[in-house]
C-alpha cells in the first residue's frame, strides 16, 4: 500500500458521459415497450440481445431487470449509434424531477453474458463498454445497480472487454446516494469497476467477483457537496474473488484534488468537512502491478483500510 496514484481529473473522467448524447429512438425497445405512465419497469425476457439493450431517457423511475426470467442470456456489446455498449440505462439531462434508477442483472437460477461483436471499430475501443449507467436527473434521485454472481463481462483474460466492465456515472449534484452490487466475473482492458459521482449521497460498492483487468479493479470517487458543504464519502467492501489488475487494485476517492497546504496557490480551495474515505477487503485477494489498495480524501474527513 505504498505509493501515491496519478490522480485522474474530474474532467477526463467524465469525457465518454458527455460525449454520449441519447441518440434518436431505436426501431423497438430490445425488452419491450415503454409503460405509459411516469414510471417504467421491465423484465428482460430470453434472448440473444445482438444489438445490446439500451433504455434511454426514461419518464420517470427505471426499472430494468436482465433477464426477467430463470434462463440465460446473451448480450452484446454492439454498436448503438457510434457506440459499443452491452447494456445501458440513463436518465434524461439534468431533469428537474428525481428520476430513480435501479437495474438489477442476472440472478438465480440465470446466467448472463455479456460480449463485445466479434469486429469493433479499432478508434472505438474505449467505447466498449459491458454495462454502462447515467444518472443525470435531479432531486432526491438514487441510483442502484445489482449485477449478480451469474452474469460474466467480457469473454476471457485473454479477450477482454475492450473497456470497463460496469460504469456508473451520477452527473447531477442534486441527486441522492449510489449503490453498486456485483458478484459479476469481469474481463476488461480498462477498470473493472468504475463509479463516479457529483451527489452529495454515499457512494457504496460492494464487490464479491473476479476482476481481471488492465486498469484498476475498483475505482470509486465522490466530488459532490450537501447544502452544509459535507460529504458523504466513499465505501468500497471486497468480500469474495480474485482482483488481478495492471493498474491499482482497489481505490476510493473523496474530494477534488486540490492544494490543501499553500493557501496563496491559484487552485488552493478550503477543505470541506468530508465523509469517509473507506475500503475493507473481507475475503478473496487483490492484486496489482501498482497499488493494491488505497484511499485518498482531499477534504477534512478521514481514511479507513482494512483487511481481514
Amino acid at each position: 500500500m505504498s505509493g501515491m496514484p496519478t490522480v485522474r481529473p474530474f474532467a477526463s473522467l467524465l469525457l465518454t458521459a458527455l460525449l454520449l448524447a441519447p441518440g434518436a429512438a431505436r426501431a423497438a425497445d430490445e425488452c419491450g415497450a415503454l409503460n405509459a405512465g411516469n414510471s417504467f419497469t421491465e423484465n428482460c425476457p430470453n434472448a440473444a440481445y445482438a444489438n445490446g439493450i439500451v433504455y434511454w431517457n426514461q419518464a420517470n423511475a427505471v426499472t430494468l431487470t436482465v433477464p426477467g426470467t430463470a434462463t440465460t442470456t446473451t448480450v452484446t456489446a454492439a454498436q448503438n449509434a457510434s457506440w459499443y455498449l452491452g447494456i445501458l440505462v440513463g436518465t434524461a439531462t439534468h431533469a428537474t424531477a428525481a428520476r430513480n434508477i435501479d437495474l438489477t442483472v442476472g440472478g438465480t437460477g440465470t446466467s448472463v453474458a455479456i460480449v463485445q461483436a466479434s469486429s469493433p471499430q479499432a478508434n472505438l475501443w474505449y467505447r466498449n463498454t459491458g454495462i454502462l449507467v447515467r444518472q443525470r436527473s435531479g432531486g432526491e434521485a438514487t441510483t442502484t445497480v445489482d449485477v449478480k454472481s451469474g452474469v460474466t463481462i467480457g469473454t476471457s483474460a485473454t479477450d477482454k472487454l475492450n473497456n470497463r466492465g460496469i460504469d456508473v456515472n451520477v452527473e447531477n449534484a442534486g441527486a441522492g446516494a449510489v449503490s453498486v452490487t456485483s458478484g459479476a466475473t469481469i474481463y476488461s482492458e480498462n477498470d473493472g469497476i468504475q463509479v463516479v459521482s457529483r451527489a452529495a449521497g454515499a457512494v457504496t460498492v460492494a464487490n464479491s467477483g473476479a476482476i481481471t483487468t488492465d486498469g484498476d479493479g475498483i475505482f470509486a470517487r465522490t466530488t459532490g457537496q450537501d447544502a452544509d458543504g459535507a460529504n458523504a464519502g466513499v465505501s468500497i467492501t471486497h468480500s469474495a474473488g480474485a482482483i488481478a489488475a495492471e493498474g491499482g487494485g482497489i481505490a476510493a476517492h473523496v474530494g477534488h484534488a486540490r492544494q490543501e497546504t499553500d493557501t496563496e496557490h491559484a487552485s488552493y480551495v478550503e477543505p470541506v468537512n468530508a465523509g469517509l474515505a473507506k475500503v475493507a477487503v473481507t475475503g478473496g485477494s487483490v492484486s496489482s502491478t501498482s497499488t493494491a489498495i488505497r484511499a485518498l480524501n482531499y477534504e477534512a474527513g478521514s481514511v479507513e483500510v482494512s483487511v481481514s
